[in-house]
């Protein structure tokens, strides 16, 4: 007769060990029981369920068996072929998630997991050395003490435009609650800064503070000039001055670590954001900004917000942030100082505009005005608080003549009258 093998656990082999003590009388029933962390009554049945059937009563009656809530091989050759025909590439999570809301195919992440990992869809893959240790900044406790913001430069159509390869989303996450605004420009400039800042001042509120790295948009990496030093003036950037207005404090972060919490999200929804508008098919900027903030973000922010430490909310609203006689599209603007030439006329970014608005009280040439153009192309010529009226013109206006002979070259001597003229009637 062959001999069976059995195949205990370290468990089993333990409780192995404590029956046969009490049987040789090495040790009593109360002991044992208290060894094993069970009860007496659970013990004495155990044991004679031992001395009954033997040593193959200690393994469970279903060890080597399938489990009874195995899923059919239907179900599971339904969703390996909704993985592999919609899903490729999909996390298990995010797969998951999918294969429930949209195919009706309800499965774990953790059993999507095991069986992509059968059929080599997903590589589990080898745990790597941890980080170094570093210490993890508390969570701000209000909402909107400080935002982090940072651009994401990705293919985020995944090439289905070939004329938009690279594109840039612009995220701004709440750092106590992790609430995600987005928006999609071609490049990170000042203008994408300004529209996605926007969006979340009338969205949300102005918050306390924002914290973004050390790029050209935030701050002026140059020395200052030598007119700059002497008259105390520390050089800002066109988005920083606007945040100064607003009373927004900037922090810029000394180490991409530092601002974890945007940079993470970035590598999200380089993947979650990439694989929804592959599945709607939009290859477009205006589509697909449209699809982040209707249907994308509430969905996101719905699922992975948090609760923050405090209830205030810490945003402050836009009219109490604004300066006077200042709208909000007046500050997230651009600014720059001209002067006014003897002819009225203001030159900027090759453009000549006249000056159409005058009166005895308004001594403008030679003097400094602002040339403002916010975010829709709208270009104002601002004197105070005030706009001016201007009109652009596709040429400088002539100079009246300076020298005398400027003069005498444009002089016109005077016309003779006609011998029949009839002032020369009246005089006979």
């Amino acid at each position: 007769m062959t001999p069976t093998h059995l195949t205990m656990s370290v468990d089993n082999q333990f409780r192995l060990v404590q029956f046969s003590c009490v049987k040789e009388g090495h040790v009593r029933p109360t002991d044992a029981a208290a060894t094993l962390g069970i009860g007496d009554r659970q013990f004495r049945r155990a044991y004679k369920t031992w001395q009954e059937k033997g040593n193959a009563s200690l393994i469970h009656g279903l060890c080597g068996k399938p489990s009874n809530n195995t899923p059919d091989a239907a179900f599971k050759k339904a969703v390996i072929a909704a993985y592999r025909e919609k899903y490729k590439g999909f996390g298990p999570s995010f797969a998951a998630e999918k294969l429930a809301k949209i195919d009706g195919l309800v499965i774990s992440p953790s059993a999507l997991r095991l069986w992509l990992a059968q059929t080599g869809e997903w590589n589990i893959g080898q745990r790597i050395a941890p980080p170094p240790h570093r210490s993890r900044r508390e969570r701000k406790p209000r909402f909107g003490q400080m935002v982090q913001m940072d651009g994401s430069p990705h293919d985020w159509f995944s090439g289905r435009n070939p004329l938009l390869p690279m594109l840039n989303l612009m995220v701004m996450v709440d750092d106590a609650t992790s609430i995600v605004h987005a928006r999609l420009s071609p490049t990170e400039d000042a203008h994408a800064v300004y529209s996605v800042f926007r969006e979340w001042a009338v969205k949300y509120g102005l918050p306390e503070s924002l914290y973004v790295d050390k790029a050209g948009i935030y701050i002026v990496n140059e020395a200052p000039s030598v007119e700059q030093e002497v008259n105390g003036k520390t050089p800002e950037t066109q988005f920083a001055r606007s945040m100064r207005e607003l009373a927004v404090n900037i922090i810029h972060a000394h180490s991409p670590q530092a601002k974890g919490r945007v940079e993470r999200m970035n590598q999200t929804l380089q993947d979650r954001l990439v694989k929804e508008l592959t599945l709607v098919g939009i290859s477009d900027i205006d589509a697909a900004n449209k699809f982040i903030a209707e249907i994308f973000l509430p969905e996101f922010n719905a699922k992975f917000q948090i609760a923050a430490a405090e209830s205030t909310d810490a945003h402050r609203t836009v009219a109490q942030g604004l300066p006077q006689g200042k709208s909000l599209d007046d500050v997230l603007a651009f600014e720059e100082l001209r002067v006014v030439a003897q002819d009225w006329c203001v030159r900027w970014d090759n453009r000549i505009f006249q000056i159409t608005e005058k009166s005895r009280f308004l001594r403008l040439p030679t003097r400094q005005i602002i040339v403002r153009k916010k975010l829709d192309g709208k270009i104002e010529i601002v004197h105070g608080k005030a706009p001016i009226a201007m009109v652009e013109v596709f040429c400088r206006p002539k100079k009246p003549p300076q020298t005398l002979a400027e003069r005498l070259a444009h002089h016109k001597p005077p016309t003779k009258p006609a011998r029949d003229h009839r002032w020369r009637q009246d005089a006979a």
